[in-house]
């Protein structure tokens, strides 16, 4: 991976809902409504700004979501993670071992820095307040 790659901020969401088949937080060609879609539009960007400008992995790269399966691989993945690391969801938070924080809190462990968004999900409703969605933005665009 190049340096200009270790740059960009890494989105981990939560698992690969087509059983690890596809590319992770991959927002479809069509408009879609995924939650890789819905973060990129709370972002404000076109598909190739939004490709471009995170590197993306989901805790877990295949099948359902496990609390305990997500925890083992949390420990693991935390000494890998360096730079600004965007976390989706506080399943996903709490999977890598880091302390509470609100949604767009933060905290540094390491080399990394990692923020706390709400889920992307549809059934997320914190979306619904215009400002979540604004700071949201700002920190997917790195404002």
């Amino acid at each position: 991976m190049s340096d200009s790659e270790h740059l960009k901020p890494l989105l981990i969401g939560m698992a690969q809902s087509d059983g690890g088949r596809g590319r992770p937080l991959l927002p479809s060609s069509d408009g879609g409504s995924g939650a890789a879609d819905r973060l990129m539009r709370i972002a404000d960007m076109d598909r190739d700004e939004y490709l471009a400008s995170f590197r993306r992995c989901n805790l877990l790269p295949n099948g359902h979501w496990s609390g305990p399966r997500a925890r083992l691989r949390g420990a693991k993945l935390m000494h890998e993670l360096r730079g600004r690391v965007i976390v989706l969801g506080r399943q996903t938070w709490h999977a890598l071992w880091l302390p509470r924080v609100e949604f767009f809190g933060w905290v540094e462990t390491g080399e990394a820095r990692f923020i706390l968004l709400p889920h992307p999900s549809g059934r997320n409703l914190l979306y619904n307040d215009r400002r979540n969605i604004e700071a949201a933005r700002r920190i997917l665009r790195g404002d």
